[in-house]
């Protein structure tokens, strides 16, 4: 319902290429179309093009058995997300945004932050490069496009998000990712922190103390710290 058409026109392709398959016809899944959008011709959007882009577009007449009076054969190119502006953070802004914002458990912003410092130096528009796969790490987890995210503006992968909006200053998305990636890292190992590299060596037993400072001491005396290893 928001401004941002991008995930209306990926679920419409779905919808479209199901009643595709179904009835010949992928149109046919909305009901204002037999009645006011069957056989629109490209002269009826032509205004709105370059002569140059609507004379790329091939358009092939004629019924099928199908119903189509017109199939439309068009060059794609891949569309391209605007360049991301990015965020450095400070820590105790990342940490209460993490809390209060996206209701990450207190027991973890410890862990996150320091993930987040050590990955990206808090920079949300920040491209790791230096796998040995070829693949990249994206934004401020440092989401891999190997497993998670992908590069196209549709998203994809597991996290089911374009790459490129990890690296923008709204970290809603990376949120999201990072807690499917947590989840199955803990179903894996037992401990979903083990799926960023620099857990073991800098993150590994993080306290509340560590960000106590960025949070009122109610808030701090409300989560119950559990100690002891495990």
């Amino acid at each position: 319902l928001d401004s941002d058409i991008t995930d209306d026109v990926r679920c419409i392709r779905i919808i479209h290429e199901e009643h595709t398959r179904i009835s010949g016809d992928g149109f046919t899944a909305w009901t204002v179309y037999n009645h006011h959008c069957r056989d629109q011709q490209i002269e009826q959007v032509s205004a709105c093009f370059d002569s140059n882009e609507i004379s790329k577009t091939q358009v092939i007449g004629g019924s099928s058995n199908n119903n189509y009076h017109n199939v439309i054969a068009t060059t794609t190119t891949a569309l391209t997300l605007p360049a991301a502006k990015g965020k450095i953070y400070k820590e105790c802004e990342l940490a209460q945004e993490l809390y209060y914002k996206h209701k990450m458990p207190m027991e973890q912003i410890p862990t996150w932050v320091c993930i987040a410092k050590h990955e990206s130096s808090f920079n949300t528009a920040a491209v790791g490069r230096l796998n040995a796969d070829g693949s990249e790490d994206h934004g401020l987890f440092q989401i891999s496009d190997l497993y998670w995210c992908a590069h196209d503006s549709f998203g994809g992968k597991a996290c089911n998000v374009p790459c490129a909006k990890l690296l923008d200053s709204d970290i809603t998305d990376d949120v999201r990712c990072i807690r499917i990636i947590h989840e199955e890292h803990t179903r894996i190992s037992g401990d979903g922190f083990t799926a960023w590299t620099v857990y073991n060596h800098h993150c590994r037993d993080q306290q509340i103390e560590q960000v106590s400072a960025c949070f009122d001491s109610n808030e701090i005396s409300k989560t119950q710290v559990i100690g002891g290893s495990s």
